[in-house]
C-alpha cells in the first residue's frame, strides 16, 4: 500500500504484505481507513473488512463479511459485496 503527500508526485510504501490481497479501500482522513481484503496465510483464511488508524502502517480485522468499503459518516460505513449486496457497519473511531 502506498502513501503520497504531494498529490502523487512521490510515493512511500506504508504496508507491503504479499500474503494479504486488498480489493477496495476508502480512507476517512490521512490516518483512518477501511479496506476489503483476504488474509490467506491464516488458518482459517480471513475475509472481511480491515481498519487502520495509523495511515496504513497496521490493520485490524473489524468485520467478517467481504465487500468494498465506503465511509458514510465518522462512525458508519457500508460494505458493497457480491451481486450488489451491502451491509451497514457501525464503527467507532
Amino acid at each position: 500500500m502506498g502513501f503520497t503527500q504531494d498529490a502523487g508526485a512521490t510515493w512511500e510504501t506504508r504496508l507491503h504484505t504479499p500474503e494479504i490481497q486488498w480489493f477496495g479501500m476508502d480512507f476517512r482522513d490521512e490516518n483512518v481507513g477501511l479496506v476489503g481484503g483476504h488474509e490467506f496465510y491464516t488458518q482459517p483464511e480471513v475475509y472481511g473488512i480491515f481498519k487502520t488508524v495509523d495511515g496504513g502502517l497496521s490493520f485490524t480485522h473489524v468485520f467478517d463479511k467481504f465487500g468494498f468499503p465506503m465511509w458514510l459518516s465518522s462512525t458508519e460505513a457500508v460494505a458493497i459485496g457480491v451481486a450488489g449486496q451491502f451491509t451497514i457497519m457501525p464503527l467507532v473511531g
